[in-house]
């Protein structure tokens, strides 16, 4: 019997480096899946959402905003909605509590829709989240 082999200590040390190396691919792969919370004041930030309220009245070429919630809105994202489709218009500048701001629409729309974008705090800087429920206004109508 001169048959020959790896000794008992190299082979596991072989298969915990192995489970290691696994271990971090799966760790890595899985981080892509989990979605970093962001806090705004003190609660998830998917619930200051539900606390903006924004008064918003559009003409066909000016939108005109009024945050009457009492959270800090950081940016608008809107679209122009014509016979059903959708883009993104351009709204700069974000909204303080009680502030009021106009934003000049270079497309006339049959009607807009606001989005509005929190800046929260994440684990390691400051995060923006745009909220799912928006605000819709109609040309020459309010929300």
């Amino acid at each position: 019997m001169n048959k020959k082999a790896i000794s008992p200590v190299i082979a596991t040390v072989l298969l915990i480096a192995i489970v290691v190396v696994l271990a971090v691919i799966i760790l890595l792969w899985a981080r892509g899946f989990i979605s970093e919370s962001v806090i705004k004041e003190g609660e998830n930030i998917k619930y200051a959402c539900d606390k903006v309220s924004l008064d918003a009245e559009y003409d066909g070429s000016v939108l005109d905003v009024v945050n009457s919630g009492n959270i800090a809105v950081y940016q608008l994202k809107v679209m122009g909605v014509n016979q059903g489709a959708k883009e993104t218009v351009d709204a700069e500048g974000g909204l303080g509590i009680g502030q009021t701001a106009s934003y000049d629409i270079p497309t006339e729309y049959d009607s807009l829709e606001i989005y509005p974008v929190l800046l929260g705090e994440g684990s390691t800087s400051k995060k923006s989240s745009i909220c799912e429920n928006s605000f819709k206004v109609e040309k020459g109508g309010a929300s």
